[in-house]
C-alpha cells in the first residue's frame, strides 16, 4: 500500500491555489482550492507507523 501524508496533500493543494485572482473563473479555482483544503479534516485517515530510513 502507497500512503500519503495528509501535509503533503495540503502542501500541494496550497501550492496550486492562492493566485487572488480578480477574474470570475479564476476567483472559483481559488474557491474550490480553498474547499478542498478545508475538507481535508474530513477525510479518515489511518495512522501508519513509518519506519526511520536513517537507522
Amino acid at each position: 500500500m502507497k500512503v500519503i501524508e495528509k501535509e503533503a496533500v495540503y502542501k500541494m493543494l496550497h501550492n496550486l491555489g492562492g493566485c487572488d485572482a480578480k477574474e470570475a473563473w479564476a476567483k472559483g479555482y481559488d474557491a474550490a482550492i480553498d474547499d478542498a483544503i478545508s475538507n481535508l479534516d474530513d477525510i479518515p485517515v489511518i495512522e501508519v507507523e513509518m519506519e526511520d530510513k536513517n537507522a
